[in-house]
């Protein structure tokens, strides 16, 4: 049920409706909106993009990189946190080389990187993977300021 203020049959509030009324209809939706959809998560990335069922060959002769550039980083508790949600499998799994800024000289997280290593280690679970960042914009381009 939608209640918006001000209108018709078009969503629109009929005029009996008064604010209390809406306002408890909108935090109503906002609730149900909410409760049904919050994440999109690696099973449904699966579902997706047709790989359900699928399983990531981890030998060590297959090795994965995520990539991050203007000096952004992951941090390897919101990854845990993460596995433990959404992909309980990986509980434990780490990553198995740092190349360039490494988490270690930040102490919080990187948004874009931090999610690309989430999403990235869950879809082909168990692929040795390897975490490079760049301080600038590219390898060739190591400064912000270039």
């Amino acid at each position: 049920r939608k209640v918006k203020a001000g209108g018709n049959s078009e969503g629109e509030t009929p005029p009996w409706v008064g604010p209390a009324e809406v306002d408890a209809a909108v935090q109503e939706d906002a609730a149900d909106s909410a409760d049904s959809y919050s994440y999109i998560t690696p099973d449904e990335l699966k579902t997706m993009y047709n790989y359900e069922g699928i399983s990531a060959n981890s030998t060590s002769e297959n090795t994965q990189v995520v990539t991050a550039f203007l000096d952004e980083y992951y941090c390897t508790d919101d990854l845990q946190t993460f596995f433990g949600k959404f992909a309980s499998d990986l509980k434990g799994f780490t990553i198995s080389a740092e190349i360039g800024s490494t988490t270690d000289d930040h102490p919080g997280c990187g948004d874009e990187a931090n999610l690309d290593v989430q999403y990235i280690t869950s879809t082909a679970a168990g692929v040795n993977t390897e975490f490079w960042s760049f301080p600038g914009y590219s390898p060739d381009k190591p400064s912000i300021n270039e």
